[in-house]
Parts: structure tokens; sequence; C-alpha cells
């Protein structure tokens, strides 16, 4: 059972890590393990130099292979939420142009060159603003 579940996990962290493309700089895990271990990093590097010594270096090991996975999953997230973000901003430039575009072309309809113009695209623009603001807000 032992050596099944060993298979089973060792399977499992090695699909994990082959997909992830983002490896987290040993350092990096060695400090987050010192956070939530309250070991001291020495400490720490001895006891990961040697795993299969005893049953707390295996388990702080496997341990160490768990914050590596988290730091690559907090990475993987906000790469994502980056790509997201510049697909929104995009979007949200085109949007603004056209709205700028299409506020403009109204007042000019309804004033001309009359003194009257500059308002009323100002409160079109600003019309147009709240709409895409309770838009954006709506989303999930």
């Amino acid at each position: 059972m032992k050596k099944f579940l060993f298979v089973v996990l060792f399977t499992a962290v090695s699909a994990a890590s082959a997909s992830a493309s983002y490896v987290p700089p040993a350092g990096e895990v060695l400090t987050e393990l010192s956070r939530r271990s309250n070991l001291p990093e020495a400490d720490l590097q001895q006891s990961l130099a040697n795993c299969d010594a005893n049953q707390i270096n295996t388990n702080l090991c496997a341990y160490r292979d768990q914050v590596a996975a988290d730091l690559t999953l907090k990475h993987a997230i906000a790469a994502k939420q980056a790509q997201r973000a510049d697909a929104f901003n995009e979007k949200i430039a085109k949007w603004e142009k056209k709205r700028d575009a299409a506020c403009a072309k109204s007042a000019a309809r309804e004033f001309g060159e009359g003194s009257m113009r500059p308002t009323a695209q100002a409160m079109c623009v600003a019309a147009e603003t709240k709409k895409m603001i309770r838009w954006v807000e709506g989303q999930k």
C-alpha cells in the first residue's frame, strides 16, 4: 500500500511539474518554507539535503515540494490575470475611441459649432462612461 501511494503521489507531482513552465527559484522556496514552518533556513537546508535520512526530513522534503507547487500556482494565476488585464485594457481603449467619436459626432449634429457643443459632448461622454462603469461592475 505504501509503495502504491508513493507511486501515485510521485506521478501526480511529476505530471503537475511537467505541465508548469515556471519553476520558482530554490531560494524563494526555501524562504517561503522557512516562513510557513517557522524553522530557520539553515536548519531546513540541512534537512532537505538528505530527504531519506528520517521521517522528519521526508516530511520536510514533501512540504518543500508543496510550497514549490503553491508558488508555481500563484505565478500562473498572476500571469493569467496580467494577460486578462492587458486584453481588457485594449478593449477599453477601443471603446473609449468609439465613445469619444460618437459623442463628438452627436454633439456636432445637435449644436454644430455652437457654444453648447463642448457641454453636450462632455455630457455624452459622462453618460456613456457611467454605462460602462455599470457594465464593468457587473462582470464576474
